[in-house]
Formats: structure tokens, sequence, C-alpha cells
């Protein structure tokens, strides 16, 4: 009866892992920093834009009027709903980078998602689970 040398890793899914794993990292650190320095306000949405998941949301930070775009991936807006807005006050009003909804999947959902990816490419490499 033979036995079956054990398996080395799966190189490719091991580098994957490793990309995965640095994006995620650096993703976690930029939000985490961003998180850091900003301040929340309540905003209020004031059109929907493509439907009931994008929508225009107006918010006041010391007495001046911003606007913004925002989406949701699970759950829709209505206009008037109260939204709470995360916003860097050294970047306010520049585009829709110095402010995101401040909501988990908004704030941290990239982050999260690269490091499901990092761990399920680890485990498909020390696993067997790859196609080889």
């Amino acid at each position: 009866m033979s036995q079956k040398a054990p398996s080395s890793p799966d190189i490719k899914s091991l580098i994957l892992c490793v990309g995965f794993a640095v994006s995620a990292a650096v993703s976690w650190r930029l939000q985490y920093d961003f998180f850091e320095r900003t301040k929340v306000v309540e905003g209020r949405i004031a059109a929907l834009t493509y439907g009931a998941h994008k929508a225009t949301v107006l918010f006041d930070v010391d007495g001046q009027r911003y606007s913004m775009l925002v989406s949701r991936l699970i759950g829709s807006f209505e206009t008037g709903d109260p939204v709470e807005i995360r916003y860097d006050p050294a970047r306010v009003g520049i585009g829709n980078h110095g402010a995101e909804l401040n909501e988990f999947a908004s704030l941290w959902g990239i982050s999260a998602l690269l490091s499901v990816a990092a761990l399920l490419t680890g485990l498909s490499a020390f696993h067997g689970w790859s196609r080889r």
C-alpha cells in the first residue's frame, strides 16, 4: 500500500493570496486613517439618482451646504431619508473624495472583501482546493 507524498502549496494561489493580503492591509490602513481624521454630520437624501440605490445627499458643514452622490448595494434610499455622512474637514467639498456614508459597507466593505479573498485563496493554496 503506497502513501501519497504531501503536496506542496499551489504557488499561483499563494501569490494571489499575498496580493489580496497586501491590498487588504493597505485598504484597512487607509480607511482607518480616514475614520480617525473625519467627523460625522447628518445629511438628507435630496433626490434619487439612478433608482432607489443611488441618491444625492445634502449636508451642511459650518453653515455651508454640500452635495454628493451616494450608493448602497443592500437597502435603498427614499427622498428625505436622514443619513450619516462621515467627512474630512480638510477635503469636504472636493468631489466625493472628502466624504462617505457612515455605514459599514461604505467605510470597510472593500477592506473586508479583500481580507476574505486573501483568506480563501490562502486556504485554497494549502488545502489543494485550487485547480492545478
